[in-house]
C-alpha cells in the first residue's frame, strides 16, 4: 500500500543550475527583487534552500545567472538588414524586446554587468557588425556599452517598477501655464503624447547616426 502512495505522488522537478535559474526568474517577474529570498526560492522548487548552494555559492551568483540568461535569450542568429546601421539597430530592438518581458529583473540586469564568454558572444555580435564598418575593435566596444546602456535605462523607465509605490497620475495638460513651459505646453498641442517605442527609437537612431559621424562608419564595398 505504501508502494503504491509513494509512486502515485507527484515526482519533484529535478534541481539543476537551468531549472533553479527559470524559477528565479519567474519568482523575480511575478514580484520583483525586493520580495525574493532564497527561502521563498527553495519553496517554489519544493527543496531545501540550502540545496540551491549546492549549485550556487551565495544570491550573487544566483542573480549573475539570472541576468546572463536574459541576455543569451536575446536572438541574434536571424537576418538583419545588411546596412550596419540597421543590422545593429535590430540587434538593440532584439535585446529591448526580451528585457521588457522581465521587468521585475531590470534592476538585476542594469546593476550587475555578467563577464561570461555567453554574454560576451552577444556583444561580440554587434561589435563585429561595427568593426566591418570600419570602427576600431576599442571603439565598437565602447559603442556597444554605450547602446546596451541606453537599452537598459530605457526599458527601466518604460517597464520597470516604481521605486516606493505607484508614481502620480500626471496632471492635466490644460492646466499648464504655457509662459512657464511654453515649448511643453506648443508640443502637446501639436499632438505629441509620450509613446516608449518612439522615444526609444528616437535615441537609439541619434546615438548610431552619432557614432557613424564620429567614427566614419559605412558599409565595406
Amino acid at each position: 500500500m505504501e508502494d503504491n502512495q509513494a509512486a502515485e505522488r507527484p515526482a519533484r522537478p529535478m534541481l539543476g543550475r537551468g531549472h533553479i535559474v527559470a524559477t528565479a526568474l519567474a519568482m523575480l517577474d511575478a514580484r520583483g527583487v525586493d520580495a525574493f529570498s532564497m527561502r521563498k526560492l527553495g519553496g517554489a522548487l519544493g527543496a531545501d534552500p540550502m540545496a540551491v548552494y549546492h549549485y550556487f555559492p551565495n544570491k550573487a551568483a544566483l542573480f549573475d545567472a539570472v541576468v546572463e540568461a536574459i541576455y543569451i535569450a536575446i536572438d541574434t542568429t536571424g537576418p538583419v538588414p545588411d546596412a550596419w546601421d540597421e543590422a545593429v539597430a535590430t540587434y538593440l530592438y532584439a535585446a529591448r524586446t526580451v528585457m521588457r518581458a522581465h521587468p521585475g529583473a531590470l534592476a538585476l540586469i542594469a546593476t550587475r554587468p555578467v563577464n561570461t564568454v555567453p554574454v560576451y558572444a552577444l556583444l561580440e555580435v554587434i561589435a563585429a557588425r561595427l568593426a566591418r564598418a570600419g570602427a576600431r575593435p576599442t571603439d565598437a566596444i565602447a559603442m556597444v556599452h554605450c547602446l546596451a546602456t541606453y537599452a537598459v535605462g530605457q526599458v527601466l523607465a518604460d517597464v520597470g517598477a516604481p521605486v516606493g509605490g505607484p508614481e502620480a497620475p500626471p496632471p492635466d495638460p490644460a492646466t499648464f501655464d504655457p509662459s512657464v513651459i511654453p515649448t511643453l505646453v506648443a508640443a502637446m498641442e501639436g499632438g505629441w503624447a509620450f509613446d516608449p517605442d518612439a522615444v526609444f527609437d528616437t535615441g537609439l537612431r541619434a546615438m548610431i547616426a552619432g557614432f557613424g559621424s564620429r567614427y566614419g562608419l559605412a558599409d565595406q564595398t
